[in-house]
């Protein structure tokens, strides 16, 4: 194959010349991953006679695909013809682009019966959004492997539970096992007696392949420059360029998704982006009531970050505490029931303040005889400063020990909350992606866990406070169990 260079970026020429029986493409949005799969098509075609059977989400994108692949053939000097046809087994359109040499592209519908009777490469573009990927993978494949030819499939991700993504984990699974298995081979080589001079190990190679590409990636690679049409690599044409397109996202999960190739949790979160904006609004920061709530600045840095609303003329608050100190926030959120709907009248984010500053600041919060009730969490690292404010304020203050069963008492009742829009929080987007981490998991014994990752933005802190506050505005709930007693063995 000649000098593509000129043509192509890497991760593009890596996919053309990959000569696994069975590639997989894991890619970010508009990378130009079909521009160089068409350009593999005929190259293909022209070499080898073969067919090529491919499938997209839509008949639009199969007509273009074959138009895309027409415009390779000056470059090869070839000549073919390309026409809508009707597929003879059941009528359906697709479009058939012949060859001189008796090789054909055929595109056509996701109907996995596309691929019934049919032999030749197989192809399938946007694969995660086709509507039955299991029956459509399971047609495809002994049309390409049972002679010898390839199977590629390709597609951004489309959630968690999709049939992509569980190709995805099967070939991360396959790959950690070859490497495995070459790690003992050679581990067992190098305790064994000195080869002769020609000998080597053998390494095991799979049928598989997995292509993965981000768009950080490609621009790396050089996409901003081929996009602008730039002579020379520039940095700030690619930061302005990733910047741009992340900042157009709706929100950090879309962002993820099409763009660096980890499936949406939108499936398996607990709150939906959804169900979390239909009970946002607007804090109404002019018309804050200064209730003297501080952090001693002596005490710990300015590290408290407020989010207020005003507060109605009768008064009654409940709050909740999730307690952090270094890798965790601390947060404190704030609601008051008016009618039957909790609005949120504050949340304070605080980053890496000692526990002393956190008990002033609450003491300070509990002074206000509006507040009803405080749930706090005295897990672990809470249990001080829960003892401590319980010895203080006495009734008014709740300490919760999370276990698994609590966690549920506590999210499950938010949840039903939010889906009957009984709550209102700020519009805020780190309160946003920070009540969206929580993640139901279906345990091997079918028990539903609620998990929640960890980065910069937290670690659902927000969630657990606003939890706590909903149980602590709930007058007719009985408070959370607390940890069980054991007693040492031989009492």
């Amino acid at each position: 194959m000649p000098d593509l260079s000129y043509l192509f970026l890497p991760y593009q020429l890596r996919w053309i010349q990959d000569d696994a029986r069975v590639a997989i493409g894991e890619k970010a949005r508009r990378i130009g991953w079909t521009y160089a799969s068409s350009f593999r098509a005929v190259d293909r075609r022209l070499r080898l006679k073969t067919d090529l059977y491919y499938t997209s989400a839509d008949l639009t994108a199969a007509r273009e695909f074959v138009e895309q692949c027409e415009s390779w053939l000056p470059l090869f000097k070839a000549v073919a013809k390309a026409r809508e046809e009707k597929d003879p087994e059941d009528g359906a359109t697709t479009f058939v682009m012949r060859f001189k040499n008796g090789a054909k592209i055929v595109a056509g519908s996701s109907n996995p019966k596309f691929f019934r009777s049919k032999g030749g490469d197989a192809d399938a573009d946007e694969f995660a959004f086709h509507r039955e990927g299991r029956e459509l993978y399971t047609a495809m494949q002994p049309a390409s492997a049972v002679w010898g030819h390839q199977l590629r499939v390709w597609s951004t991700h489309r959630g968690e539970n999709s049939f992509f993504n569980q190709l995805i984990r099967e070939q991360c699974r396959r790959n950690a096992e070859v490497r495995m298995q070459n790690a003992e081979s050679k581990t067992a080589e190098s305790e064994a007696a000195p080869p002769a001079p020609h000998s080597a190990f053998v390494i095991h190679h799979s049928a598989f392949s997995h292509h993965r590409v981000t768009l950080l990636d490609a621009v790396q690679q050089g996409l901003v420059e081929k996009i602008k049409r730039l002579s020379a690599p520039s940095e700030t044409a690619r930061r302005d360029f990733v910047e741009e397109i992340r900042s157009t996202c709706p929100d950090e999960d879309a962002w993820n998704e099409e763009y660096l190739c980890r499936p949406s949790s939108e499936q398996s979160a607990l709150l939906t982006y959804a169900l979390i904006q239909g009970c946002e609004v607007e804090p109404e920061r002019e018309k804050i009531e200064d209730r003297g709530w501080r952090i001693d600045k002596g005490a710990a840095p300015p590290t408290l970050s407020s989010i207020l609303s005003p507060l109605s003329s009768s008064s009654a608050l409940y709050a909740g505490y999730d307690v952090g100190r270094k890798h965790d926030r601390s947060v404190l959120w704030v609601l008051e029931r008016v009618g039957d709907v909790l609005w949120t009248r504050r949340v304070d984010v605080l980053a890496d303040v000692n526990y002393t500053a956190q008990e002033q600041h609450l003491a300070a919060f509990m002074q206000d005889r509006a507040v009803r009730r405080l749930c706090i969490d005295s897990t672990g690292i809470g249990h001080m400063l829960a003892e401590r404010l319980v010895q203080r304020f006495g009734h008014r203050v709740e300490p919760v020990h999370f276990t698994g069963p609590v966690k549920s008492d506590l999210a499950m009742p938010l949840l039903r909350l939010f889906q009957d829009r009984l709550v209102r929080i700020p519009s805020d987007p780190h309160v946003r992606e920070d009540l969206h981490r929580i993640r139901k998991v279906v345990t091997p014994s079918n028990n539903i866990r609620l998990e929640a990752t960890r980065d910069d933005g937290g670690h659902a802190d927000r969630f657990w406070a606003l939890a706590l506050a909903a149980h602590a505005a709930d007058e007719k709930l009985k408070p959370l169990p607390p940890p069980l007693a054991r007693k040492p063995i031989g009492w």
